[in-house]
């Protein structure tokens, strides 16, 4: 986890050991005027953890937080050259202590495999002929 967030952190920890990211943490939800977001931190077993839920009033919303708020808490916490996950296991694993709560991890023993970009969209470079393909086969198929 990025050494630089620490000081920042530990203003908004409310439980756990000071010094470690490892407990809970209450900070501003910098896209909600009045939202916060609540942050739950572990570490252990070859894994980086964070929990994420969107407060607003002290109370958790009714709703799971954004792709740009685990955005802003995935860049919180680690680099923009680290691949952090959420993970939907299979049905027999799931475990859900609360709803509307969504979770980052991130491995610190082995490498994640991840798809070819291809497989995820085009880059600018691949934009123009990835559109060019589409049509194409739209038009065969249609």
């Amino acid at each position: 986890m990025r050494e630089e967030i620490h000081k920042v952190l530990q203003r908004n920890k409310v439980s756990g050991d000071p010094g470690i990211y490892d407990g809970q943490y209450y900070i501003k939800n910098p896209l909600s005027k009045r939202g916060h977001l609540v942050l739950i931190c572990s570490t252990g077993y070859g894994w980086e953890h964070v929990s994420v839920s969107a407060w607003k009033n002290e109370q958790r919303e009714n709703r799971c937080p954004t792709w740009n708020e685990m955005c802003y808490v995935k860049d919180l916490f680690w680099g923009e050259d680290e691949m952090v996950i959420q993970i939907h296991p299979v049905k027999d694993e799931y475990v859900t202590y609360a709803d509307y709560v969504l979770h980052l991890w991130r491995s610190t023993k082995d490498e994640f495999p991840k798809p070819n970009t291809i497989l995820i969209g085009p880059t600018e470079d691949e934009l123009e002929e990835w559109r060019e393909n589409i049509n194409r086969m739209l038009r065969v198929n249609l």
